[in-house]
C-alpha cells in the first residue's frame, strides 16, 4: 500500500508540474524603438504592444524563453485593441522563427484556448505587433495552466491496477 501512495504522490507531482515551464525564464524584448512593455509575470500576464515607433513604423513586443524540456503548454488567451482595428496590431505566439496570429483579421477583441507541443531547445513565446504605432495599444493576456485533476484521477487508478496485477502475479 505504501508502494501504491509513492508512486500516485509522485505521479500528481510529475502531472502538476509538467505542461508548463514554470522554472524557464522569458524576456521582453521591442524592435524599430517600440515601447511595448509586460504586467505580471510567466505563467500569468499581460503583453501589450507599442503606441510608439521609430517615426510610427512597424514594432513588435515580444516575450520569449527557451524552452528548456520538452512539455505541452496550455493556455486562455484574450486579445483586445485600443486601434481602430486587429488588423493594425497582430498579436499571437512564436514558435522559433515563425509567428502564428491569433487575435482576429478584423474586430477589437478576441478570445481562446490553445495546446502546444514544445520541444526542448524551442523559441516560444507571445508577441504583439504594431504596423502603425499610433491610435492605441493592443494588449494580448495570457493565462497557462496545468491538466485537470480527472486527468490525475485516471492515471492513479491505471497505476492501482498495474500494481494489483503485479502483486497479483507475485502470490501465484
Amino acid at each position: 500500500m505504501k508502494v501504491i501512495l509513492k508512486l500516485l504522490v509522485a505521479a500528481v507531482f510529475v502531472l502538476g508540474v509538467s505542461g508548463v515551464a514554470y522554472g524557464d525564464t522569458y524576456t521582453l524584448a521591442n524592435t524599430n524603438g517600440g515601447d511595448g512593455y509586460v504586467v505580471g509575470d510567466y505563467p500569468a500576464f499581460q503583453l501589450f504592444g507599442s503606441d510608439t515607433g521609430n517615426g510610427g513604423s512597424n514594432s513588435t513586443t515580444f516575450f520569449t524563453t527557451t524552452v528548456s524540456e520538452a512539455e505541452t503548454l496550455s493556455f486562455l488567451w484574450n486579445y483586445s485593441t485600443q486601434d481602430m482595428d486587429s488588423y493594425y496590431d497582430p498579436a499571437g505566439y512564436i514558435l522559433n522563427t515563425f509567428t502564428f496570429k491569433l487575435s482576429p483579421d478584423s474586430g477589437k477583441t478576441a478570445s481562446g484556448v490553445f495546446t502546444l507541443d514544445l520541444n526542448a531547445g524551442d523559441t516560444f513565446g507571445w508577441y504583439v505587433n504594431s504596423i502603425d504605432n499610433v491610435a492605441g495599444r493592443a494588449e494580448l493576456d495570457v493565462t497557462t495552466f496545468t491538466p485537470e485533476p480527472g486527468s490525475l484521477l485516471l492515471l492513479g487508478s491505471g497505476l492501482a491496477g498495474l500494481i494489483g496485477l503485479v502483486r497479483r502475479k507475485r502470490t501465484a
